[in-house]
């Protein structure tokens, strides 16, 4: 199974019970995904070892919100990988990042320009940007503030984000109109939106590390707490 483990496996690597991996997974610190002809329950080996790192750190003092981004970041790549099959399934493909100089400059300079209505209408570019968005890691982030000198460098992309879908969502709007007449289009939509949810835990994440929780929060805070947003992913 490569990267995924069976439920046994899995409460293995934890160190626990099968029936605690079950109530940790009725709770949602963990996503599994239904493989093979059975349907039975398999946990990404990376989202364990982050789950047995955050129980065992003990400096942290945010074990909740610690557990709620594990949390938030299992169920962004669970979604990001069942839209992707139903796109595969469709004959769509969308490519990773590139990461060479050029390539990071071209989609960071791309994001600063307002979305034209055609773009909002075409579910090939909104794909892009949700698969774009989904592949911005810290790493990435990284590579944007050398390249463009830039201490924020998540911020254009949510600022971004925001703004398609302020645009494409706004009520009564002809694009909210074409959204809800299309399914391939709705579909395109939701990717995206699951897309900046992995961006915003992404840019929060990247912001703790390099300023701290204080600014962080501060940062990322608007009308909810880091802790809320958290839950608003989720749910």
């Amino acid at each position: 199974m490569g990267d995924w483990v069976g439920r046994k496996e899995a409460a293995r690597l934890l160190g626990v019970t099968v029936r605690t991996l079950s109530l940790w997974t009725r709770q949602g610190l963990l996503a599994p995904r239904f493989i093979g002809n059975r349907k039975e329950q398999h946990y990404r080996v990376t989202d364990l070892q982050m789950l047995r790192l955050a129980r065992s750190d003990k400096s942290t003092d945010i074990w909740h919100v610690k557990a709620l981004a594990l949390q938030a970041l299992s169920a962004a790549k669970t979604a990001e990988l069942r839209l992707q099959e139903v796109f595969e399934h469709l004959g769509l493909d969308i490519p990773p990042l590139a990461r060479d100089t050029a390539s990071v400059q071209a989609l960071y300079a791309e994001a600063g320009e307002v979305p034209t209505p055609e773009q909002l209408l075409d579910p090939v570019w909104v794909r892009f940007w949700g698969g774009a968005f989904f592949g911005v890691d810290e790493t990435y982030l990284e590579l944007v503030g050398l390249t463009e000198t830039e201490d924020e460098p998540w911020r254009r992309f949510m600022s971004f984000a925001n703004e398609v879908l302020r645009t494409a969502l706004r009520p009564g709007g002809h694009v909210e109109e074409a959204v809800r007449a299309s399914d391939t289009l709705r579909l395109a939509y939701r990717y995206f939106q699951g897309g900046k949810q992995h961006l915003w835990y992404t840019g929060y994440m990247y912001c703790r590390r390099s300023f701290g929780r204080r600014i962080a929060d501060v940062a990322f805070d608007g009308s909810h707490s880091a802790v809320e947003e958290l839950m608003a992913i989720l749910h």
